[in-house]
């Protein structure tokens, strides 16, 4: 495993502690759901949050591609 997967995993498991952490926040209190502004607000703050996540992730790994001298789309020097 190179650490660019490693990278992914982590990612992925950010992304789905953010999902599940949102909901439980929600669901115990933080919004009423059944309002639809709160439930537009949920809803930009969840995918806002996911966003975040992405974007963090690929700028993340741009970065350090461009440090090693990792040509883009690949995990290894040639």
């Amino acid at each position: 495993m190179n650490i660019f997967e490693g990278s992914r995993r982590i990612a992925k498991l950010a992304v789905g502690l953010w999902f599940a952490g949102f909901i439980t926040g929600a669901c115990l209190g933080g919004f009423n759901l059944s309002d639809n502004s709160d439930l537009i607000e949920f809803s930009i703050a969840l995918l806002g949050g996911l966003a975040f996540i992405g974007c963090f992730t690929v700028a993340t790994g741009w970065i350090v591609r461009g440090f090693m001298g990792i040509p883009r789309g690949s995990d290894s020097k040639p």
